[in-house]
């Protein structure tokens, strides 16, 4: 073997120098992926999080229709399901989901002080309340009470998958306006 030369010391710097700007560079995809909700498996290849939902509705049959619908989805993930506004902040309590979608009208607390109680514990819970009320003041109450978002019941099933989606990004969701602008005025009639 020869003696190490003067160019090898060089070298190896060079190849410290790559390997910590390799390292720096996936260290930057891996903070991006996180924040695009993106992980990582065993092969290196990314794949999509799932997010992380509780079901709260008080009639068993809507509950599994729309954990049916949700698991459908790839980047959803029903991991609980509640019956009542006290069911529902417990299981919030022990699971940390993601996100609650949460029936307005239930026994044992109401979906609205539900969501005031979880939005105290948990602030970055995104909550979802679903009603069949479209009243101005039901919807104020409920983003008062910490709602991320209002979804009437009698919206399309691609409304809610984009809702959930968004607010878990961050973007509030109230999917009533849309609804009302198409719907009649109660008790109004129109004059010719």
């Amino acid at each position: 073997r020869s003696p190490p030369s003067a160019a090898t010391p060089m070298r190896r710097e060079q190849r410290l120098g790559t390997l910590q700007t390799t390292i720096a560079r996936l260290h930057r995809c891996m903070r991006r992926a996180e924040r695009t909700h993106l992980s990582w498996n065993t092969s290196g290849e990314a794949k999509t999080m799932s997010i992380r939902l509780l079901v709260t509705e008080r009639q068993r049959l809507f509950r599994q229709s729309l954990r049916a619908l949700l698991e459908r989805e790839r980047d959803l993930k029903v991991i609980a399901e509640a019956a009542c506004g006290r069911e529902a902040f417990n299981t919030a309590m022990a699971l940390k989901p993601d996100l609650v979608l949460m029936d307005i009208d239930m026994p044992n607390r109401d979906g609205v002080t539900a969501t005031k109680l979880i939005h105290g514990c948990l602030p970055d819970i995104k909550i979802l309340l679903l009603s069949m009320h479209d009243e101005d003041g039901r919807i104020v109450e409920a983003v008062q009470a910490g709602a991320f978002g209002y979804i009437l019941k009698d919206a399309d099933s691609a409304d809610l998958l984009r809702c959930i989606r968004a607010a878990h990004r961050g973007e509030p969701s109230i999917i009533v306006t849309d609804i009302l602008r198409r719907r009649p005025r109660r008790g109004r009639c129109r004059r010719r």
